[in-house]
């Protein structure tokens, strides 16, 4: 099990400020292994407090939403991974020889009635791997990786691996201060013969500190400003 770094500060700010997401506006579904054409006809699914959206899957000559499989573990209570598998569910082998784009965001569930929400947890770290046929150099996997708000907007980029075969190629853990949510995007490119097994992508979470909402923090400063107000008018009357 690999050891991820505590949220930062920054990364709590950033959620207090622009405000808590909820599963609820997405009407999605509890995530199950299934075909991703069922995963994106239930509007996304939730897995404990983690939410995948806007899964997206084009380009291939072999497989399409209805032939290609994902699957979702929760591989700790701080640790959420998917994996992407060529065939409908069910079915035995299968590989990708051609080229193919697959997308989608993670985000924190903070509130609402579906899955565990967390209000003081944030993803702050992320390892990807490409399962390759080790007899077929020549395939690469580029997967992007960019910073969601709560609303789901990109706000910047986050990183950039490489997934190269023959064999099985990891990137990560890299670690990163705690966001909101990320959105994967992924192309790979077949050369030489190069067959890919499966995709899987891991997501680690922590908690931050509980940070006052900013209606909060401006009513306390207001109230600090009448102290002082207050008390600068008892010293006037004394004189």
């Amino acid at each position: 099990m690999q050891k991820y770094l505590g949220a930062s500060l920054k990364g709590a700010l950033l959620i207090a400020v622009l405000g808590a997401s909820s599963a609820t506006s997405y009407g999605a579904i509890a995530c199950a292994d299934a075909t991703l054409a069922t995963i994106i006809a239930g509007g996304g699914c939730f897995l404990g407090d983690k939410l995948f959206t806007n899964l997206a899957f084009s380009g291939s000559s072999e497989f399409d939403n209805s032939t290609v499989t994902t699957t979702f573990n929760a591989i700790s209570p701080t640790e959420y991974k998917l994996t992407l598998l060529p065939g409908a569910l069910g079915t035995a082998g299968g590989v990708f020889t051609s080229t193919f784009n697959f997308s989608f965001d993670i985000g924190v569930i903070t509130s609402g009635v579906q899955g565990t929400p967390c209000p003081t947890c944030q993803i702050i770290g992320v390892k990807d791997q490409a399962n390759y046929s080790i007899q077929f150099p020549g395939g690469l996997v580029t997967d992007t990786k960019s910073i969601l708000n709560s609303s789901g907007i990109v706000i910047g980029p986050l990183l950039t691996y490489n997934l190269s075969s023959p064999g099985n190629e990891t990137q990560g853990p890299t670690t990163f201060p705690g966001v909101a949510g990320v959105r994967s995007s992924s192309t790979f490119t077949p050369t030489g013969g190069a067959r890919l097994n499966s995709l899987e992508f891991s997501f680690a979470q922590a908690t931050s500190p509980t940070v006052p909402e900013p209606m909060s923090l401006a009513l306390t400063g207001l109230g600090l400003v009448g102290l002082g107000l207050i008390g600068r008018r008892r010293r006037l009357h004394r004189k």
